[in-house]
């Protein structure tokens, strides 16, 4: 009896007194004892009954040495979990909840000594599990594991905790599940429309290139009727043009021939009524750019500043261009501009309106300096010293950053804050770089016009904005200038270049003359 009362205080705790009352009726009704051994039947001995687990049960019981192996393994972690765990640590009870581990204690219950896990819950309950038993015991993994709220043995607390927890999970799981459909949702609007932007694409992308061969076609049937045209009006161009009907056919390019073409058109006959018409409109726009031209000439006399008062007229549709030509030897000029200036003195305009294959001109010679004085034995021109900084053209840099790059280095030389010739070292990519960008004495025609242009427009000591020639981008800065006596080298070289010049410039208007002559004019009836 006190046997049995031991062992019923050791498994279910104080806690349980409806344990004890329990057992008291079952040892009065009927005495029972229970034990264990290697007993495969029941027997009856001395009226005392023996019955064995197999003749109580169908199942058959398994010897425990046939465990698995991976509850061995698992044993083998919880032995380790175990091994780990200090007096005074909080554990979980996977049925009991949260207790606080007290060490191992051996306890024989009537199958010998047994070791056991002390386990204290609130109210100083105490729960003893088998060490055969830690897989319903795990580490606890929450807050500060000294001020852990122990469970209550026997209240329903640890179910209630774990029915909530079970409950949160179940929620973040339908949230997450929602969300993953919304998002799944979302991904399949997003294939559709990028489906139908496909489609789209596909459409654009065929449209476009059909419209591209279209464009193509057009061009080329274009070219062909523009050479056409071409033929019919003599390759003739009109300055101030303004009409819509024939603007094709002034706009072709070559000289203007308009008064000659109109004799041989009006040999031809009535049937071209229509095309005489048109080169007949055409001489009418050429008389009414001229007369343009002459009230510009007659008015300019007037005005005190040329260049203001060719912006004024220039509006935009007039047919008028104004343009400063600078400062240019004579070998860089048209051989009309040169004919035409002979004796125009500074400040002076040009008396008559000039003609050429681009229109009608008006020219006032603003000014004249660095005359050439030549005999038989010498040329005096006026040299420049000059130094520049090269930014060639090259991938990678845009004309905007070189320039930004070169207004940058002009600022600083402005306000002193960096020297010309240093800048030049460190950032010019050409020969001249180790010598500060000094190029030497330069005569007229050396340089390439538009460097030579914008350097003969400083004065000493000033420094250019940007300016671009076939090399790259220039800043530009006169060092000195002076009057000088060309070597004999230097003379041939001069002239061997004004005579070049002189004879691509007639070659080009022989071989103009050659193609108008050859041109045919061949006219069809379109009424």
């Amino acid at each position: 009896m006190d046997a049995l009362m031991n062992f019923g205080h050791g498994i279910f705790g104080a806690a349980w007194p409806g344990v004890w009352t329990l057992l008291k009726i079952v040892l009065i009704v009927a005495p029972l004892m229970l034990g264990v051994g290697p007993l495969s039947g029941g027997y009856v001995h001395d009226g005392v009954a023996v019955i064995t687990e197999n003749e109580l049960y169908a199942a058959t019981a398994r010897p425990r040495h046939r465990r698995s192996e991976a509850r061995r393994a698992n044993l083998e972690g919880w032995l380790r979990d175990l091994s780990e765990l200090k007096i005074g640590d909080p554990v979980v009870h996977e049925n009991h909840g949260i207790g606080r581990y007290l060490g191992l204690v051996h306890l024989d219950l009537g199958e010998g000594d047994t070791e056991f896990l002390h386990l204290e819950y609130a109210e100083g309950a105490k729960l003893y599990v088998p060490v055969a038993n830690l897989q319903v015991i795990s580490r606890y993994s929450g807050a500060d594991p000294e001020s852990v709220q122990l469970h209550t043995l026997g209240s329903g607390q640890w179910e209630k905790a774990k029915k909530k927890a079970a409950d949160a999970a179940a929620k973040k799981l339908a949230a997450a599940n929602l969300t993953l459909r919304q998002l799944t949702a979302k991904a399949s609007a997003a294939r559709a429309l990028y489906l139908k932007a496909q489609q789209e694409l596909n459409v654009a992308t065929a449209a476009a290139n059909a419209a591209a061969k279209h464009a193509a076609e057009t061009a080329l049937a274009v070219a062909e009727a523009h050479k056409t045209i071409g033929k019919m009006a003599s390759s003739a161009y009109i300055m101030g043009g303004s009409f819509t009907d024939i603007q094709p056919l002034l706009s072709a390019n070559g000289p203007q021939e308009i008064i000659d073409q109109l004799s041989t058109l009006n040999t031809l006959g009535a049937r071209n009524t229509t095309a005489l018409a048109r080169f007949k409109a055409a001489e009418i726009v050429a008389r009414a750019a001229k007369k343009k031209a002459e009230d510009i000439l007659r008015d300019a006399g007037s005005e005190k500043d040329f260049l203001a008062y060719g912006k004024r007229v220039a509006a935009p549709g007039s047919g008028v261009r104004v343009e400063d030509l600078g400062y240019r030897t004579l070998d860089r000029l048209p051989q009309l501009f040169i004919d035409a200036t002979q004796g125009v003195g500074s400040n002076q305009l040009v008396s008559r309106v000039l003609q050429s294959g681009a229109g009608f001109h008006v020219i006032k010679v603003i000014d004249r300096k660095g005359s050439v004085v030549a005999n038989a034995q010498n040329i005096v021109v006026t040299q420049t010293q000059a130094r520049h900084i090269l930014l060639r053209h090259r991938n990678g840099v845009t004309d905007l950053e070189a320039q930004r790059r070169l207004n940058s280095f002009r600022d600083q030389i402005k306000v002193k804050a960096a020297d010309f010739a240093q800048l030049a070292k460190k950032h010019s990519e050409d020969g001249s770089a180790p010598n500060g960008g000094n190029l030497g004495w330069m005569s007229p025609g050396e340089l390439v016009p538009e460097f030579e242009q914008s350097m003969n427009q400083l004065n000493i000591g000033e420094v250019s904005d940007p300016v671009r020639t076939e090399f790259g981008w220039h800043l530009i800065q006169v060092v000195e200038r002076r009057q000088a006596q060309l070597s004999a080298d230097k003379q041939r070289d001069y002239a061997r270049a004004t005579l070049r010049e002189k004879k691509l410039d007639q070659a080009y208007q022989d071989w103009i003359r050659q193609i108008r002559d050859a041109a045919t004019v061949e006219i069809r009836s379109i009424d």
